[in-house]
């Protein structure tokens, strides 16, 4: 929402500041970024704030990639390659995309053992293994398909652009399909172009129906696309101006519905109502999501039926931190990642032992100068993580344990 050029608004940018509001589409989201502004700032008292068990972090760091390194502790160790992209099938081992060559797709199995599978040619922007054990990989704007376990490939779908890719939240299965939800920031004359697109397979990823449903609603791209297990329903959020949330529970993929059984049925109706949501954790009694409104107030969502909504939200230093990304791991503990890197801003690396009601905090840092990803699906009770240094330009993979 506000780039580093207006992190600070005054006398001399306003007009510019409003100007690019009004041409990006964004005056309804600006509105909500000033009511929870002054709501922070005027009526705390009444506000439901996320709960922190821990007053200090387990970890904390001040610098860059170098302080990182220095630090010992029980959940964190670095990785024996170093990968900016992983994902595990537990009965396989890993596939990932390395550090130095992320265009090469390479296979760890369970001893250790690291083999270069492909080379893509361009980098790998996304990694999936279906429940058949089929592998895809999104390279150059293209999904390629693998039934060898990565021994071969196959291109299967081309996005709409070049630049767009699948998230691991863009990406699931239903009991009938695969579902993949385009994401990309493709800019032409100042102006985002929409490529919000649903790709639905009905025979394991051989072909794609494409589904342009929120081309008249959005200007960007998809979130979140995931089956929820537990409610046998499919949950989709999208930005960037509206931030919307909706559900289906039919097999219409193509049109917009009064109601979920029949088709995409939106949940909100405006965006103070939030949506939009940037990261999601199915647990055993709930469904998590975390808001992605960068630089302004975010907030922590708990919702048992896709239809009430609770709201927490995120205190300062972390406020204006998005919540990229959570794991639910099969220990049922959620690590949640946020991240601003705007000083004064904290960004954070925290876990929940409750189903999110309340939160440790394990790794905080400055934002500005290091960057953690979390990099990977659960794996078990483990996960990746990816530091990057902003100074040095300088990157590290490592694993950690809960």
């Amino acid at each position: 929402m506000i780039t580093q050029k207006y992190s600070k608004v005054n006398i001399r940018n306003i007009i510019p500041f409003a100007y690019n509001v009004v041409r990006a589409n964004k005056t309804e989201e600006f509105l909500s970024f000033i009511i929870w502004e002054f709501s922070w700032r005027f009526l705390k008292k009444n506000i439901k704030l996320l709960q922190f068990n821990n007053a200090f972090p387990d970890l904390m760091i001040e610098c860059g990639l170098d302080s990182l390194k220095k630090i010992s502790h029980v959940k964190l160790r670095e990785s024996s390659v170093d990968l900016s992209l992983v994902f595990a099938k537990g009965n396989i081992g890993i596939f990932g995309s390395g550090i130095a060559e992320p265009s090469k797709l390479f296979f760890q199995d369970h001893h250790g053992v690291t083999t270069e599978c492909f080379d893509f040619g361009t980098k790998i922007e996304g990694i999936f293994i279906d429940k058949r054990e089929n592998t895809f990989i999104c390279s150059g704007g293209m999904v390629f398909k693998s039934n060898d376990l990565g021994l071969t490939f196959k291109k299967v779908l081309d996005f709409s652009s070049d630049e767009s890719r699948f998230l691991f939240e863009t990406i699931t299965e239903t009991d009938n399909n695969i579902l993949i939800g385009e994401y990309g920031n493709v800019e032409k004359k100042g102006k985002w172009t929409f490529v919000g697109y649903v790709y639905v397979s009905n025979d394991e990823g051989e072909t794609w129906e494409k589904n342009d449903f929120l081309e008249k609603h959005i200007n960007k791209h998809i979130h979140i696309l995931q089956w929820v297990n537990q409610l046998k329903c499919l949950i989709l959020t999208e930005g960037d101006d509206k931030k919307g949330i909706w559900t289906n529970k039919s097999d219409n993929y193509s049109l917009q519905s009064r109601d979920e059984k029949s088709g995409w049925f939106k949940r909100n109706r405006f965006h103070i109502q939030k949506g939009g949501y940037t990261s999601i954790a199915e647990t055993k009694e709930n469904i998590v999501l975390g808001t992605d409104y960068y630089h302004g107030t975010n907030f922590m969502v708990s919702t048992t039926d896709l239809k009430t909504f609770d709201y927490v939200m995120i205190p300062d230093p972390y406020r204006r931190s998005v919540i990229f990304r959570m794991l639910y791991l099969e220990n049922g503990i959620i690590w949640a990642s946020l991240y601003n890197h705007l000083s004064p801003n904290r960004s954070l690396l925290m876990y929940s032992e409750d189903c999110g009601r309340s939160w440790y905090k394990f790794l905080e840092y400055d934002g500005s100068l290091i960057k953690i990803s979390i990099i990977s699906n659960a794996i078990g009770n483990d996960f990746y993580i990816l530091a990057e240094d902003l100074i040095y330009n300088e990157q590290k993979t490592y694993i950690i344990s809960h």
